[in-house]
């Protein structure tokens, strides 16, 4: 017994560590209205808070405007280095994350809890709905819309709590993606 129980002890550190070093490779990328502090190293003039735009960009004395959205933190300072290195060479860059901009999805209509909610990572229809307390009895589960603004138009999907609770059309269970509003009637 105490032999099977040493063996499920490994396998549980064995698993504990593996999920580990996958988080450990999952690094964060920056995102519009996420917010950067940027310091050059003995040079106030040189020191600034900055949001990064809806274009995915940050502007910057020296550099310019450079594109931060979709990167890490790590490469915007090497970027940020190598830039102002042709002005004043050798010189470190600090670049910190102050802070983040989660995307949110808006829940409407007949769920228990209405409302704006955070997506701290990728959520789906059925995750987003279940952060609202779930559907209130009067709602029409086979009705539900997601409404996406895209950059020149709005895309509408359909979504069948019914189906998706029965284990078919998984496919409509989509990711969501900011700004996404749920409508429950």
């Amino acid at each position: 017994m105490k032999r099977i129980l040493f063996v499920m002890y490994l396998f549980g550190m064995l698993f504990c560590s593996l999920a580990w070093a996958d988080n450990e490779n999952q690094q964060y990328l920056l995102s519009p209205g996420d917010m950067l502090e940027i310091s050059v190293w003995n040079d106030e003039s040189l020191y600034r808070e900055v949001m990064i735009r809806p274009d995915g960009r940050i502007s910057f004395p020296l550099i310019g405007d450079m594109v931060a959205a979709g990167k890490t933190v790590e490469n915007v300072r090497i970027e940020m280095e190598e830039s102002i290195d042709k002005y004043v060479p050798g010189t470190p860059v600090t670049v910190i994350l102050n802070y983040i901009s989660y995307p949110v999805v808006y829940i409407v209509g007949k769920v228990v809890n209405p409302g704006l909610y955070l997506m701290e990572k990728d959520t789906t229809v059925i995750q987003a709905l279940a952060m609202a307390g779930g559907l209130n009895p009067f709602a029409s589960r086979n009705n539900i819309l997601i409404i996406r603004q895209n950059s020149k138009e709005q895309q509408m999907f359909n979504f069948r709590y019914t189906d998706v609770e029965n284990g078919r059309s998984l496919e409509r269970n989509i990711a969501l993606k900011d700004g996404d509003t749920i409508v429950v009637p």
